[in-house]
């Protein structure tokens, strides 16, 4: 019998047979290649350890990533499937508990990405920063939530939807690590229609009952934010209940000089 060695990129499951005869069916033969914190991809992956990577191998397969509360870092890795920066994603979607709420991400099948050709082939996943990492926000910052690669850009040729929970009626923008831009634009609806319809580098906003939308072809840091309320005097209650305004001391007012009575003219006596 010849000796051989067989490599692949996946897990496997096969029927082996030994030199003696011995024979195994269904065998599943797992991936040396991956290292102990990564993961291959896969319809049902939950991810348990910070600082894990999904790989994504396959280019038709759907992914479904479920990142639960409390779990940081997490990167996906599509470099198997970019050629100079861009290629065709499979489905992917991921749902990630963060601090902040909710996090859903939706990449249709066949959506083309581009990062350029020094780009990795690394996607955060939905990860918070500190609501001051991104300035020239006019309003109070409520969030901010990194998709994509810190400051490089990742487009896509097809709407990627992202749904951020418990967070409609409030505004949002992005920024790379320059500019902070609002979305001011209003979806037409939820859908991948809508989505796809975008101009390049575009994105809208629409509220999905308790949610806030965004369908964008980029990934970037989004800020979800609110305006800024005026600050009013605070009334400082004393000790009996009441309460003391504080009001700025007013300049004295000059008095008017007195008002000078005319003395009559003195009655010469004839």
């Amino acid at each position: 019998n010849a000796e051989f060695t067989i490599t692949f990129a996946n897990d496997v499951v096969a029927d082996v047979a030994d030199w003696v005869g011995n024979q195994a069916s269904n065998l599943l033969l797992v991936d040396s290649a991956l290292e102990e914190d990564q993961q291959e991809g896969g319809a049902d992956v939950e991810v348990d350890e910070d600082g894990d990577e999904i790989v994504i191998l396959d280019d038709d397969a759907a992914n479904g990533i479920t990142i639960p509360e409390g779990v940081e870092d997490v990167t996906i890795d599509v470099d198997n499937l970019i050629d100079d920066g861009e290629g065709p994603l499979p489905e992917i979607t991921i749902d990630a508990e963060t601090s902040v709420g909710d996090v859903d991400v939706d990449i249709p099948a066949g959506t083309n990405v581009d990062g350029g050709a020094d780009w990795s082939g690394i996607i955060n996943a939905p990860t918070v920063k500190a609501n001051d990492s991104v300035s020239g926000v006019d309003g109070d910052v409520d969030s901010v939530i990194e998709i994509g690669f810190g400051s490089t850009e990742l487009t896509f040729n097809k709407g990627v939807r992202i749904l951020i929970g418990s967070k409609a009626g409030k505004r949002v923008g992005y920024s790379r690590g320059g500019p902070f831009t609002e979305i001011t634009a209003t979806c037409a609806s939820d859908a991948q229609a809508t989505g796809d319809a975008l101009a390049a580098g575009a994105d809208c906003k629409i509220d999905a009952g308790n949610d806030l939308v965004v369908w964008t072809k980029h990934f970037s840091s989004f800020v979800i934010f609110t305006t800024s309320t005026p600050t009013t005097p605070t009334p400082v209650v004393n000790s009996g209940g009441g309460s003391i305004l504080h009001i700025a001391e007013l300049p004295p007012v000059a008095e008017p000089p007195p008002a000078v009575t005319p003395t009559p003219p003195a009655r010469i006596a004839e």
